[in-house]
């Protein structure tokens, strides 16, 4: 009986042993069969958020731009807008992710800031500007695609009323001086001085079709006359700076009378836009550190630059 008992032991030992060793063997197949099964969108937004679209998706399984490339899976928010479709795809460059944007059989890389919450989640943020929208109604959703398979939220998409805002102001932070933005980013930022002119709109009209937004420094002697053309830079998420009231060279007068310049110009600004600059460029590119420091106490970041056209 001893043995028998013993004998009988190891046979359930052994039975047990394959037992475990089958539920190890099912337990990985089904992690292996998850990790591949194809993403789904589990939830998805898209909302105006002051001046700024902001898209924001989380998917069934972690996820990186890159990731999706390798995979050839793509995560895009869809626009219709009737006649004019085109889709907002997350890529990897080089360090973290951006946008590109497709459409009429192009694709261009627009501005955004892109984040990452969590590693299911992303939130996207750019201007209506970089996406080519306005004051109008179009249908959204979102889409993950992989070979043979789409996952698209909300089903038959969603429609959204861009309704018109006003911008306010801004508040001058970070350095008192400006030259150019980060180096590690392959864009560039454009900026017009000495405007508004009769050839602004020209401008605008240019910037616009390209999907593009710029910086504008304005004469405040100027701005009264060409108003509507400042509130249209302010509409279509351009900025407007300030670059004095009649464009002298501030070096050589009085700091009251420098002041006097800058503080023309703002309130100029603001009873034609309603929009209070913080932004300020010195006539020339000439100044003095004390006229840096005056600037920061008056509101203003001071932005110069390192390329000339």
């Amino acid at each position: 009986m001893p043995r028998g008992a013993v004998r009988l032991g190891a046979i359930w030992l052994r039975a047990a042993a394959c037992a475990v060793a089958l539920a190890t063997l099912m337990s990985g197949a089904g992690s292996s069969a998850a990790a591949t099964a194809p993403r789904t969108v589990r939830f998805t937004s898209f909302d105006l958020v002051g001046q700024n679209l902001v898209w924001r998706a989380q998917l069934s399984r972690p996820f990186t731009a890159a990731r999706l490339a390798n995979q050839k899976a793509s995560l895009c928010l869809l626009i219709n807008r009737g006649s004019t479709k085109e889709k907002v795809c997350l890529t990897p460059p080089t360090r973290g992710s951006s946008l590109v944007v497709s459409y009429q059989g192009r694709q261009r890389r627009i501005v955004a800031t892109v984040t990452r919450p969590t590693p299911t989640t992303m939130r996207a943020q750019f201007l209506p500007a970089a996406i080519g929208v306005r004051n109008q109604n179009f249908v959204w959703a979102t889409e993950i695609t992989a070979p043979g398979s789409a996952s698209v939220v909300p089903t038959g998409g969603q429609e959204m009323n861009l309704r018109p805002y006003r911008v306010a102001g801004c508040v001058a932070t970070g350095p008192k001086l400006i030259y150019n933005g980060p180096r590690a980013a392959k864009v560039v930022a454009l900026t017009f001085d000495d405007g508004p002119w009769f050839d602004t709109p020209d401008i605008l009209n240019i910037l616009e079709q390209k999907r593009v937004v710029a910086t504008f420094f304005q004469v405040g002697e100027r701005v009264a006359r060409f108003a509507a053309v400042d509130r249209r830079m302010l509409r279509d998420g351009d900025a407007v700076g300030n670059h004095t009231w009649d464009h002298p060279d501030l070096k050589l007068f009085r700091r009251e009378i420098s002041t006097s310049e800058i503080t023309r110009t703002s309130v100029a600004i603001q009873k034609a836009t309603g929009f209070r600059p913080c932004l300020f460029r010195f006539p020339y590119g000439e100044f003095t550190q004390d006229e840096i420091d005056d600037a920061r106490e008056g509101g203003f970041t001071t932005v110069l630059w390192d390329v000339d056209t």
